[in-house]
């Protein structure tokens, strides 16, 4: 039988049975069952402080909620579907057990501002988690690079040979972009560190409240500045599945390069076993599923952000039950990140480069062309002149089907007086990927400094990371102490 709505006392007639499945958001906001439980506790601390109810009452309150904080921790919370959402059912759950004293809780507060806060608590601690696998991550590249110094491959641009760089300057540009990530991730983790709890449900409230004192519980920094923002702002679930976002999109072009070079036409690397799949009819198969899942997921997050900006746009202030379906933005997306971030962390350290592949058709690919242009610049010959000189050599090298490898001095002669023996040396691949010393170019040099930059980057992400650590640490424990 269905339970009596909270606001039945307006309506006349029950709600019709489709109206309660269409609107019911308990599949959506069941995660949130031990995040709304810690922040009534910090609600019903309030309230006694604020002697909006009895000391016996808070004292009941916060027994009953955190008796129900563990029932939900074991996955043992009946949810009715005729109370609509988390928050009605956990109130009701409150009230069978606490009594009298279950039906105080909701004073000074709605529904609005508590699942905003929900929200905000739940985000702080999936986007810590995110953070922590993304510097574990970016540990892991770093070791891989560190491990692979010296051994140079070809660069593509087109996914066309291009010219030499060193394999751990490739793997530290995506290092830079984890770095990026966790910057963004830190940056969504400010955007939701503040409390919207007690702004009501659009405007305040005449009761004599204090939401610097739960913001303080909650281990927010500060309570929302304005209370029509605070219940209809959801910029903070844009920024994290945003965050989130990108590093599914980084890592779905790290992805498209694991499933390229695991190919027998490249043969870069070789997948080990335990992050690899096999066929249920071809014998020999080792099928990258890991990176292919990866790309999949990150086209899923691109539509689900999409999704929700496109939620975002058309609402009027203040909350609105589009709001509702902000769940799959949030969770789905930072879970896919997380998970995929994790894997990633973990995978990276046991792939096994081949060097002599990585580095094949440095000749064929004409990949030191740029090299032999840039050595007639350094000898006076105008770059655009250098050039169409070594373009015209590549032509005749192609057309003959030969490639740099034959190039001797004699022939390059013919083409450049400016060119000397010295010119040979840069049709080496390993010589060529070391020898640019410009600013993030790919030498050695290079190389060293960008593995001290990524070590200093993790250490400061760290740090930072650390407090809200113990921000999520110290609003657990309301329901643990």
């Amino acid at each position: 039988m269905a339970r009596k709505k909270p606001w039945a006392g307006r309506f006349s007639a029950s709600t019709h049975p489709l109206v309660e499945a269409y609107t019911s958001s308990i599949a959506q906001d069941a995660r949130l069952a031990q995040w709304d439980i810690i922040g009534s506790i910090a609600h019903a601390k309030m309230l006694g402080k604020a002697r909006l109810i009895s000391r016996a009452d808070q004292q009941a309150l916060v027994g009953g909620l955190k008796h129900l904080y563990k029932v939900a921790g074991a996955g043992r919370l009946a949810m009715d579907p005729s109370l609509e959402d988390v928050h009605m059912n956990i109130e009701r759950m409150l009230v069978e057990r606490a009594g009298k004293a279950g039906e105080r809780l909701h004073t000074a507060r709605s529904r609005n501002d508590q699942v905003a806060l929900d929200t905000r608590l739940a985000a702080r601690e999936g986007l810590v988690e995110l953070c922590q696998h993304l510097l574990a991550l970016q540990r892991a590249m770093a070791q891989v690079a560190h491990k692979h110094q010296g051994v140079p491959m070809i660069g593509r641009t087109h996914l066309q040979p291009a010219q030499a760089v060193l394999l751990s300057h490739h793997l530290l540009a995506y290092r830079e972009k984890f770095g990026r990530d966790s910057e963004r991730v830190l940056t969504a983790l400010a955007a939701a560190d503040v409390s919207p709890l007690g702004a009501g449900a659009l405007a305040g409230t005449t009761l004599s409240t204090d939401p610097h004192y739960t913001a303080q519980l909650l281990g927010f920094d500060e309570p929302a500045s304005n209370s029509v923002d605070a219940v209809s702002d959801r910029d903070y679930i844009a920024d994290a599945a945003y965050a989130s976002t990108m590093v599914l999109v980084h890592l779905s072009q790290l992805s498209e390069e694991v499933v390229l070079w695991s190919t027998e036409a490249f043969g870069y690397i070789v997948l080990p076993d335990a992050f690899s799949t096999g066929s249920s009819i071809m014998p020999q198969k080792r099928n990258p599923d890991v990176a292919e899942l990866t790309r999949a997921r990150a086209a899923l997050a691109v539509g689900d952000l999409a999704g929700f900006l496109s939620l975002l746009k058309g609402l009027p202030l203040a909350y609105n039950r589009d709001l509702q379906e902000d769940k799959h933005a949030l969770f789905r997306t930072m879970d896919f990140a997380a998970r995929a971030a994790e894997v990633f962390a973990e995978m990276l350290p046991r792939l096994r480069f081949d060097p002599a592949r990585l580095k094949a058709g440095f000749h064929e690919g004409f990949a030191g062309a740029t090299d032999l242009a840039e050595f007639l610049v350094g000898q006076g010959v105008a770059f655009r002149e250098a050039h169409a000189t070594v373009g015209r050599l590549v032509r005749d090298l192609e057309a003959s089907r030969k490639t740099l490898r034959d190039v001797r001095l004699a022939q390059l002669a013919k083409y450049s007086p400016h060119f000397t023996a010295a010119a040979l040396k840069g049709l080496d691949a390993k010589h060529s990927a070391g020898r640019r010393a410009s600013h993030g170019g790919s030498s050695h040099d290079s190389v060293t400094r960008q593995l001290d930059r990524a070590g200093a980057q993790i250490t400061v992400q760290l740090k930072a990371l650390r407090d809200y650590e113990r921000k999520v640490q110290k609003a657990r424990s309301l329901a643990l102490k």
